[in-house]
C-alpha cells in the first residue's frame, strides 16, 4: 500500500504512459496476489492511482454505480486504449465519433453538414493523402485495430464515395473486403432517405445508422446498439461493443 502512496507521475509520451501501466499492474498484481485487494482495498485502490493519472486517461475510466467502486478493468483499458491513440499518431489526429454501447448513434436522414458528418470527414480527407487508425473493442473487453493507409470520402456529389486501401492489423480487413457483400470501399454512403447499398432493402433503415453498405454485411461502426450492429466482422466475428476512428494526414 506504500508504494502506491509513492506512484509515480507519468512522464509525458508513449512511453511514460506504458511504463506507468506496467508499475500499477504491478502493485495492482501484488495487492490481488495477497486476496487483499477486493476486501481492504476495493474502494481505495482506484482513487489514489486517478490522483496520478493523466486526465485524458481519466476521462475514459467509468465507475461501478453498483457498489459505487472504481472499476479496475476499466482503469487498465482506458490507459491501454490511450496507448494505442498515441502509438497511431498523437499529433494532427482527429477522431471521429462513432456508435458503441454506451453512446449510440442518432439515426438521420440525409444531411452533408455538421461537424460529425461527411462534409467534415471530406474536407479532412481532401488536402494531401489521409490514413485511419481504427481502435475496435470487442463485448469481452479485447481491443483490437485496423489500419488503413489511405482514406478519403468525396464530396456530397459522389455520395460521399469512400475510397478505403491499405489495410493492417489484427482485427481484419472488414472495409476493403475481398467479398464483395461486405466491402464499404467504393461504396457510396447510406442514410435512411438515401439508398445506395447492394441490397434489395435499405441498409441505413434496417440496421439504424448511415454507413458505406455493400450489402449490410460485416462492417458497420454506426449501426444501433444491439443485434445489427455496431459490428466488423472476420476476425472479430461481429459485434462492437465501441469504437474509436482516427483520421491523420500522412
Amino acid at each position: 500500500m506504500q508504494n502506491l502512496l509513492n506512484l509515480p507521475t507519468p512522464t509525458p509520451g508513449i512511453k511514460g504512459l506504458k511504463s506507468f501501466s506496467d508499475t500499477i499492474e504491478s502493485y495492482i498484481r501484488e495487492l490481488e496476489g495477497i486476496g487483499r485487494y477486493q476486501k481492504s482495498y476495493g474502494s481505495l485502490l482506484i482513487p489514489l492511482i486517478l490522483n496520478k493519472v493523466p486526465c485524458f486517461v481519466r476521462q475514459n475510466i467509468t465507475r461501478d454505480h453498483r457498489n459505487d467502486d472504481w472499476d479496475i478493468s476499466s482503469l487498465r483499458k482506458a490507459i491501454q486504449k490511450e496507448i494505442c491513440i498515441q502509438e497511431a499518431d498523437p499529433i494532427e489526429t482527429d477522431i471521429i465519433p462513432t456508435a458503441s454501447i454506451v453512446t449510440e448513434t442518432t439515426h438521420k436522414r440525409w444531411r452533408p453538414t455538421g461537424s460529425e458528418g461527411n462534409e467534415y470527414i471530406h474536407a479532412l480527407t481532401t488536402n494531401g493523402l489521409h490514413r485511419i487508425h481504427i481502435i475496435l473493442e470487442e463485448l469481452n473487453g479485447t481491443l483490437r485495430y485496423a489500419d488503413y493507409s489511405i482514406f478519403h470520402v468525396g464530396d456530397e456529389s459522389t455520395k460521399y464515395l469512400l475510397n478505403v486501401t491499405g489495410y493492417s492489423g489484427n482485427a481484419g480487413d472488414c472495409l476493403d473486403s475481398d467479398d464483395i457483400s461486405g466491402r464499404a470501399n467504393g461504396m457510396k454512403f447510406t442514410t435512411k432517405d438515401q439508398d445506395y447499398d447492394r441490397w434489395s432493402l435499405n441498409c441505413a433503415a434496417t440496421y439504424k445508422g448511415g454507413w458505406w453498405y455493400s450489402k449490410c454485411d460485416y462492417c458497420d461502426l454506426n449501426g444501433k446498439y444491439g443485434i445489427h450492429g455496431p459490428s466488423w466482422y472476420l476476425d472479430l466475428h461481429g459485434l462492437v461493443k465501441s469504437s474509436t476512428m482516427m483520421i491523420t494526414k500522412v
